[in-house]
């Protein structure tokens, strides 16, 4: 019973912390792109309904370069902490040798592999597709109201 109760605090402990490290990351790169989009917003007026599936799209193709590094940074931070809050003193005062604290992080980095490879392979290009999808809906609707037959045109995407 007290196995599986520390392997549940271990699993936990590692889920909450790359949870928030894959939401810190996310964010930041978002914050980073969401400069870039601005521009779009404020010199081709687009709607902010395409500008929010292109965050979202983005955001979904960031995550299969965001939960390895978020995995990593949780490992380093949750194994900190306990080294700081002497929980390792406690637990061999207990008897469990390092060897047994390894066996729910590896079981732990087993999922967030497959996860890794699924979101690689599956959802990190569905969200680059839907992206891409969503500049071109953008365009397509501005083109339509910016261009008009008969004239010259050249303020827009600076394309002629």
């Amino acid at each position: 019973m007290m196995r599986s109760r520390l392997d549940r605090y271990l699993i936990q402990e590692l889920l909450k912390a790359t949870l928030v490290s894959s939401l810190v990351a996310i964010l930041v790169l978002l914050g980073l792109q969401a400069l870039r989009l601005s521009d779009l917003v404020i010199r081709y007026g687009l709607e902010m309904r395409f500008i929010a599936r292109m965050l979202l799209g983005l955001a979904v193709s960031f995550s299969p370069l965001v939960v390895p590094i978020a995995f990593l940074f949780a490992m380093l931070i949750v194994f900190s902490r306990m080294s700081v809050d002497r929980e390792f003193v406690a637990m061999q005062a207990m008897g469990r040798s390092p060897k047994r604290l390894m066996a729910p992080c590896l079981a732990f980095g087993v999922f967030m592999t497959l996860l890794s490879f699924y979101l690689s392979f599956s959802l990190g290009p569905a969200g680059n597709r839907s992206f891409e999808k969503s500049i071109d809906e953008a365009f397509k609707t501005k083109v339509a109201s910016v261009l008009r037959s008969g004239t010259f045109s050249e303020g827009f995407l600076n394309m002629v």
